[in-house]
């Protein structure tokens, strides 16, 4: 398993590396038949103040990730707490992890954009009244900032997978291609805790 570790705000010691290192591996690989499963892990430790906060993205194979969060007043602890949600998130969905591995065929996933839109932006766009606007004069006044631009892949696989993929990212949103009926599907967390499902139905 290949372990990426970066750190911020402070340096990165041998000893840490050692450490996150040597935890990591036995930790995850345990879970699987076949250690390869779990392809590469990156690490980022970085220092608030007095606070240590950690974030672990693993990235299984067929690009399903898992991503984890720790935080305490010591890189140690913060480490050892992010790496035991991580455990708990794939002990909780092995099985579901095991059967998308396993999957005889692996549709093609669709590309798309994904974009981090600045919600500090607070500018109001007004319209003059009764004035006609284009599509793409909207487009150029009255878009919100946006901040980052990646490719992202929107995933084919089942519901299930999707919620289990939903709560392994840690997101409170995801697209994806229902590998049931070929649809766009979004799966997010709702207020109250629960997961919401979405999938369009054209006429």
């Amino acid at each position: 398993m290949q372990i990426t570790t970066n750190t911020r705000h402070f340096d990165l010691t041998d000893s840490i590396r050692d450490y996150v290192e040597s935890h990591t591996t036995p930790a995850i690989t345990k879970y699987f038949a076949n250690p390869n499963d779990a392809d590469n892990a990156d690490i980022t430790i970085s220092k608030n103040g007095s606070l240590f906060d950690v974030e672990i993205k693993l990235h299984l194979a067929r690009k399903m990730d898992v991503v984890a969060h720790g935080s305490a007043h010591d890189a140690y602890a913060a480490f050892d707490e992010a790496l035991t949600h991580a455990s708990k998130k794939i002990r909780r969905h092995k099985r579901k992890i095991t059967d998308y591995h396993k999957s005889a065929v692996e549709k093609q996933a669709m590309q798309a954009l994904y974009y981090v839109i600045d919600s500090t932006d607070n500018t109001e766009y007004d319209e003059p009244e009764e004035t006609y606007i284009s599509e793409a004069e909207d487009e150029k006044n009255g878009a919100p900032a946006i901040i980052a631009e990646e490719a992202a892949e929107i995933k084919s696989m089942s519901v299930s997978i999707a919620v289990a993929s939903l709560d392994l990212s840690g997101r409170n949103a995801m697209l994806f291609k229902n590998s049931g009926n070929d649809k766009l599907s979004m799966v997010y967390v709702r207020p109250d805790g629960n997961i919401g499902w979405v999938e369009p139905h054209l006429d």
